[in-house]
C-alpha cells in the first residue's frame, strides 16, 4: 500500500490528540474564567467608571485572551510538528535526478 502525500489522522497518535483536547480544555475555562470575572451578564462590565481606566481594564482583558490563544497555539503547533515529522519519516524518498 502506498502511504498518501499528506498528512492524515494517522500521523497523530493518541497521546497528540489527548494533548490537544486537554491544551484546548484549559483554554476554554480560562476564557470562562475571564468572562465570568469580567462579564458575569454576558457583557463586559467595566470596574471603573473612568474612560481611561476602562481603557486599561480592556487592554489588559484582550491582553489575557490573547496570550491564552498564543500559549494555546504554541503548543498545539508544536504537536502538528511532531506529527508533521513522523509524516515526513514515513514518505518514501524521491531519487534525486
Amino acid at each position: 500500500m502506498t502511504r498518501p502525500q499528506h498528512m492524515t489522522a494517522t500521523d497523530y497518535t493518541p497521546a497528540d490528540l489527548d494533548e490537544i483536547r486537554t491544551l484546548m480544555h484549559a483554554a476554554v475555562s480560562e476564557w470562562e474564567r475571564l468572562l465570568k470575572e469580567h462579564a458575569p451578564h454576558g457583557q463586559w462590565q467595566p470596574a471603573s467608571s473612568d474612560v481611561l481606566q476602562q481603557l486599561t481594564e480592556a487592554d489588559s482583558l484582550l491582553a489575557a485572551v490573547s496570550r491564552t490563544v498564543l500559549a494555546t497555539r504554541t503548543e498545539i503547533r508544536s504537536i502538528d510538528a511532531r506529527a508533521r515529522q513522523h509524516f515526513l519519516a514515513h514518505i518514501p524518498k524521491q531519487p534525486v535526478a
